[in-house]
């Protein structure tokens, strides 16, 4: 598991974005999500699911009743790539990016 921790903080209600990381480990594990999925550790996908639960936790957004719930519920289970994609195109269709 990851020692690393996603600030509480949502300046002006939005999440802080990921290649603003100073310690280089977020920043990290988002390129290597894109440029190398197969060279992705256990604890850079446990850290992009930290990062996309920041990201919906996040008072900015607007979701449809129970959708905020959900995709929350969803993240915080996800064990897998294959989970992450789920919730990251669901959010995508909600216009939600965290990339």
């Amino acid at each position: 598991m990851t020692k690393y921790q996603m600030p509480p903080i949502y300046p002006a209600g939005g999440p802080l974005y990921w290649a603003n990381d100073l310690s280089g480990i977020l920043p990290d594990a988002v390129q290597t999500f894109f440029q190398r999925p197969a060279a992705l550790t256990t604890e850079q996908m446990e850290l992009l699911t930290m990062y996309l639960i920041y990201w919906l936790e996040a008072p900015c957004w607007h979701y449809p009743p129970g959708t905020r719930e959900q995709l929350l519920a969803q993240a915080k289970a996800v064990t897998t790539r294959a989970d992450f994609d789920t919730v990251l195109n669901a959010c995508l269709a909600l216009g939600i990016d965290p990339f």
